[in-house]
């Protein structure tokens, strides 16, 4: 009898803070408070509009599993999610840990308001970097913005990527491997891209997709070992902004007048040896 007392009382508590919940945010806080995960630990930042609905989540994941995950990521209204996992600071005598869900999980593709999504993977050594698994970036075509750091990409994942044809920013950090990139000139609608490089396999040129993204504005290609500035370059008309990694001042002079020549619309160069 005191056991059933007990667990109705908890029963109650619980659906009592569900009820005092005044945002979504703090729906999410009480739900993990219930689950006896800490919401500071977990959750970076938690946004809300004027009615009370979430529009923006950073997950940091620490401690929660994936139907925590799940939970968090249930809510259609959010528009901007970032989501962590990989190594974390702590007071221990190795001084981190990893994250206790060690994977970035399929609920992604739920959000049908999606408009900005950042996946990180923070680890160590090169080696440890995290594929994502096929599904993950199956996400909403509404997605404007795609923020992509220490992952290792998959031919799926790009062919995933191909598919989001709304999108206007891209960015690979520190995750660049020999894939196919071909089907990626399919982002007609791309402002800005940025792909910077391991330095274990640089890029020796720029990749030819490039060349089909008439509508870029801004270009940033770092960290490579790329060996001449193509002609094919100066098909991109709109373009305002280009930081450019060359490995020879030779070329790196030979070229400039082409571009000052051919990129009317040019406003800031930085070119980097």
């Amino acid at each position: 009898m005191k056991v059933k007392f007990l667990l109705k009382a908890a029963g109650i508590a619980l659906l009592s803070s569900i009820a005092l919940a005044k945002n979504d945010c703090d729906d999410i806080k009480s739900y993990l408070d219930s689950r006896g995960q800490n919401f500071k630990g977990n959750v970076e930042k938690c946004e809300v509009d004027s009615k009370g609905k979430v529009t923006k989540l950073h997950i940091k994941n620490d401690t929660l599993e994936e139907k925590d995950v799940n939970k968090l990521t249930s809510y259609n209204t959010i528009k901007s999610l970032q989501y962590y996992y990989g190594l974390i600071e702590d007071s221990s005598e190795d001084g981190y840990h990893y994250s206790n869900l060690e994977k970035f999980p399929k609920s992604f593709s739920k959000l049908t308001n999606l408009e900005e999504l950042t996946l990180v993977f923070g680890g160590l050594r090169e080696y440890e970097r995290s594929p994502i698994d096929d599904g993950v970036l199956k996400v909403s075509n509404k997605l404007k913005k795609l923020t992509l750091k220490g992952i290792q990409l998959s031919e799926n994942n790009v062919k995933e990527i191909s598919k989001l044809t709304n999108l206007q920013e891209l960015f690979i950090y520190e995750n660049f491997e020999k894939v196919k990139l071909d089907s990626l000139k399919s982002l007609t609608k791309l402002e800005a891209l940025e792909i910077t490089q391991f330095h274990h396999e640089p890029l020796k040129e720029i990749p030819s997709f490039i060349f089909s993204l008439s509508k870029l504005k801004s270009l940033t290609i770092s960290g490579q070992e790329i060996s001449k500035i193509p002609s094919e370059l100066s098909k991109l008309k709109n373009l305002e902004f280009l930081i450019y990694m060359v490995i020879t001042l030779v070329v790196k002079f030979q070229k400039l007048s082409m571009i000052y020549q051919n990129l009317s619309s040019l406003i800031y160069l930085k070119i980097l040896n």
